[in-house]
């Protein structure tokens, strides 16, 4: 189940400032001397940070301190503080924090965590499920894992690692991937993987874990190209093969699942490590299949 969660990102001028900041418990936000109103910068962080002021005990707070995380709950009747002139300020309950996190405990978090965002209300797995899973955690609790764990830019990079072990036809050896030419995702328009099979076939992969409706319409104006492979990473009703728009190219479809099943059954740390949690934290996971 998810957890209200607000998410704060703490850059403030000085070192000294944000080592300051997570000593005393408190998070800060940038408030440019100016009314907090929607004529400043980012009035969205503004409302948000407006919210735990109104309803503390609503959310639980995940805040960022360069390679340091704090987790807990405002104090109620909190008021707000002014430190170094510019920052509006809020304290944590000191009976709230339960545990001090470096970041290097969660593999993927610079990954998953708000990217663009001072402060923010994040909707990504990790940040709504698995950290506030492992704040609340008590003896003999897990948390089962399933690829609604995984965030987007993690599925991506497990369906390329399928293609490298697997290939996109199983029975065919050199169907495996022999190198990716670009990043997977990132800012590439059409494309999630690209990249060169073993047999020398140009490897053009979309991965869509979101919604199934999305890529009915993939490739649907491209012309068929015999040295290279089209191939659909999603999850279809009954993991059956839909009946893509272009008729021309043989569109490989590969369940999305099906390949978490496979790293499940061949290699269960990966997914540990994909949901992005440490050595530490992996007996807290448990699978369908224990």
């Amino acid at each position: 189940m998810s957890e209200n969660v607000i998410f704060i990102r703490h850059i403030l001028d000085k070192k000294d400032e944000t080592e300051s900041m997570y000593n005393q418990y408190k998070i800060a936000y940038n408030n440019d001397g100016k009314p907090w109103n929607t004529t400043n910068k980012d009035y969205i962080g503004y409302k948000i940070f407006d919210k735990l002021l109104k309803e503390p005990e609503k959310y639980l707070v995940i805040a960022e301190y360069e390679n340091k995380i704090l987790v807990g709950k405002i104090e109620k009747n909190s008021k707000v503080g002014y430190e170094y002139g510019k920052y509006k300020t809020l304290q944590f309950s000191k009976e709230s924090i339960k545990k001090y996190y470096p970041s290097e405990d969660f593999p993927v978090y610079q990954a998953v965590r708000p990217q663009k965002s001072t402060c923010c209300e994040p909707h990504t797995a990790f940040m709504t499920k698995v950290l506030p899973f492992i704040y609340k955690h008590e003896d003999n609790q897990k948390i089962e894992a399933t690829t609604e764990l995984l965030h987007a830019n993690v599925i991506e990079q497990m369906c390329e690692e399928y293609l490298r072990q697997k290939g996109y036809d199983e029975t065919d050896e050199k169907s495996k991937l022999d190198y990716s030419s670009c990043r997977v995702g990132k800012t590439m328009k059409d494309f999630d993987i690209v990249g060169r099979a073993k047999n020398g076939r140009t490897v053009l992969a979309q991965v869509k874990s979101d919604n199934v409706s999305k890529y009915l319409g993939l490739y649907e104006n491209i012309k068929k190209e015999d040295n290279k492979v089209y191939i659909v990473f999603a999850d279809g009703e009954n993991n059956q093969k839909p009946l893509f728009k272009n008729k021309e190219l043989n569109i490989q479809f590969i369940p999305i699942k099906s390949i978490y099943k496979y790293f499940v059954r061949n290699n269960r740390q990966m997914i540990i490590d994909m949901i992005g949690l440490s050595e530490k934290y992996k007996g807290l996971i448990k699978f369908d299949e224990d």
